[in-house]
């Protein structure tokens, strides 16, 4: 029997990793804190400069995908974009997580949510808030009790 019957008569099996979420989680994780493999420089509005992959950036934001995809560019400029603001970005994208100052909490959230940042919107929803239920008498910490958080950072998680 030749190679092409045998395969037509066999079985096929389904093999699924159970870690493979875990695994590229960690490694998401370890390329946020170690930029060697970086192939973009990110610059906020006050020139801070910040090492990233096109790839993750791709992956977080259509909005930032399709910037990448237009402008191949070692550089993205991101106008209006504090550093302080693009670093806990960048960190929520690589993690998913953040523990981010009450104080710059609004202001992530709108960038983020003018980004379209993947999951942060979301997460939002699934708590049952806009961005815009912060200015509309929830306050922080309200927004805080809300999402079950306690103390000056807020945690949010996807």
């Amino acid at each position: 029997m030749n190679s092409s019957a045998a395969r037509a008569s066999s079985s096929m099996v389904h093999l699924h990793s159970t870690s493979l979420t875990s695994s590229l989680s960690k490694s998401w994780k370890s390329l946020h804190l170690e930029p060697k493999l970086a192939d973009l420089t990110v610059i906020s509005q006050d020139l801070e400069t910040f090492p990233a992959h096109k790839l993750v950036l791709a992956l977080s934001s259509p909005l930032l995908c399709k910037l990448l995809f237009d402008h191949p560019s070692p550089n993205l400029f991101l106008r209006g974009i504090s550093g302080q603001i693009l670093a806990c970005l960048l960190t929520f994208i690589y993690t998913g997580e953040l523990e981010v100052a009450e104080d710059l909490l609004e202001e992530f959230l709108e960038t983020g949510q003018d980004l379209g940042v993947e999951g942060l919107e979301q997460d939002l929803r699934v708590q049952g808030l806009q961005v815009e239920d912060l200015g509309q008498g929830l306050g922080l910490q309200g927004l805080g009790q809300h999402l079950g958080v306690q103390g000056l950072g807020l945690g949010l998680g996807v």
